[in-house]
């Protein structure tokens, strides 16, 4: 499936992309695609995958564009349901910070973000879909970027890793009584690729923890006109809110 109407440079924050199965609005720092014929149903059990490509330096913008055409179209041929990409004004994302619980972290590698956990995708074949994605970077020389602090990576490929909502943004963490969904996925470069993830220093620089309280009630409200409930924008007590917490 095409995603001209969806191509990173035709996305901003004033305007929408909209095609016959897809719908896309900027939503707090990211624009999120939302599939308009499946059913969300409101179940999202708080996993999701990101998919980590170096945004930094000159070459970033253009690695990120070419790689969100990649992504995209496979996650719409294969009617992902909702998935995002950061906004262009916000890159490198290794200098934006993110609070949660307490906790700084750097949102470096979170670049574009797949909402795996709704209830409608639990069917999927992931493991083909990620294998697809992986084949498709590493034709067109994506460069990866970093591990996201708190994730976990899939197996195989630099591109993946992937976090529980309410685990730790320090180190992955799943809660009790959750079982991991990806730990048997293992995916595979194409033989003659030299395609290596971006290394964080010995010391990360831009992880802390925060001495100052958390104040959530002021964190900006996310307002979004959309066609449909999507599980970027839903509160805490539903099942999480996204609150730029890519």
């Amino acid at each position: 499936m095409p995603i001209e109407d969806f191509e990173y440079d035709l996305l901003n924050e004033n305007g929408f992309g909209r095609d016959a199965r897809y719908f896309a609005y900027y939503a707090e720092k990211f624009f999120v695609m939302t599939n308009m014929h499946i059913e969300y149903g409101g179940n999202f059990n708080c996993w999701k995958i990101h998919v980590s490509v170096d945004d930094e330096g000159e070459e970033g913008r253009a690695n990120l564009t070419l790689a969100w055409g990649i992504v995209a179209e496979v996650l719409m041929e294969m009617d992902v349901y909702s998935f995002k990409i950061i906004a262009a004004r916000y890159l490198p994302m290794k200098n934006r910070m993110a609070e949660e619980n307490g906790q700084t972290v750097s949102e470096g590698g979170k670049q574009i973000t797949i909402y795996s956990g709704i209830a409608i995708e639990q069917g999927k074949n992931w493991q083909g879909i990620l294998q697809e994605i992986t084949n498709r970077l590493a034709a067109n020389n994506i460069r990866p970027s970093y591990l996201p602090n708190g994730d976990n990576a899939i197996a195989g490929s630099p591109y993946f890793s992937y976090r529980h909502e309410r685990g730790s943004r320090l180190e992955f963490s799943i809660p009790a009584g959750e079982a991991d969904p990806y730990t048997d996925i293992v995916l595979n470069l194409p033989q003659a690729a030299n395609i290596q993830r971006k290394q964080w220093a010995n010391v990360n620089p831009d992880i802390q923890i925060a001495v100052a309280q958390h104040h959530p009630e002021n964190e900006m409200a996310v307002a979004i006109v959309q066609p449909q409930p999507d599980p970027a924008d839903e509160d805490n007590e539903g099942s999480f809110c996204c609150r730029c917490r890519c």
